[in-house]
């Protein structure tokens, strides 16, 4: 099938205030939106859409979650809800991911930098990192993470180089393969923990 269940766009996505989520679509890359720049969804929740990678959303540069929930999204590879160089989930203390999954990395989300500040991020499970899969670094802060399942690494996260925790709580994450790795975090740089 085509990229972007419901919108591709060469430049980028902005959507704000949707009434209902945007959800029941299927793609290649990006079950309901794929951009060849960035997707920024502003208070619009997205659902039960499904892609090959990047199950919700797929963006080149950058996607966004601003005050907006992903429920039920799924990823035959990563990126269950978002797949992106950059993935941002600004929960303002209202957003919920939950039951995304991912076949590959990241239940949730998986790019080169996640950030995550204010959201629940809860019952998601991925091959590696149940919610969160990075190359590079993945920065949480004001978060939940519950109940999430890594195969392999990291339950709640899985990062190569670098995680910084701010006031978080990790609870019921677990990693279910023997010889698995991490049942909360599973990081092969350093990590930086307050809170």
């Amino acid at each position: 099938s085509a990229d972007g269940g419901a919108i591709y766009a060469s430049g980028s996505i902005f959507l704000c205030n949707g009434t209902t989520p945007s959800a029941g679509n299927s793609a290649r890359l990006g079950g309901a939106f794929y951009s060849e720049s960035t997707v920024f969804l502003n208070v619009h929740d997205v659902g039960a859409n499904t892609a090959n990678q990047g199950g919700c959303v797929y963006a080149e540069t950058s996607v966004t979650f601003n005050s907006a929930d992903a429920v039920g999204c799924v990823a035959q590879g990563d990126g269950g809800a978002a797949l992106s160089d950059r993935v941002i989930l600004q929960g303002n203390g209202v957003s919920l991911f939950k039951d995304n999954r991912a076949g590959g990395a990241g239940g949730v989300a998986r790019a080169v930098v996640v950030v995550v500040k204010g959201a629940g991020l809860v019952s998601s499970p991925g091959q590696s990192g149940g919610a969160l899969s990075a190359i590079d670094a993945i920065h949480i802060s004001n978060a939940s993470m519950l109940s999430n399942t890594a195969r392999t690494d990291g339950g709640a996260a899985s990062v190569s180089n670098l995680i910084v925790i701010t006031d978080a709580m990790f609870a019921n994450n677990v990693v279910t393969a023997a010889g698995g790795t991490g049942g909360a975090v599973s990081l092969s740089g350093s990590a930086f923990i307050t809170g």
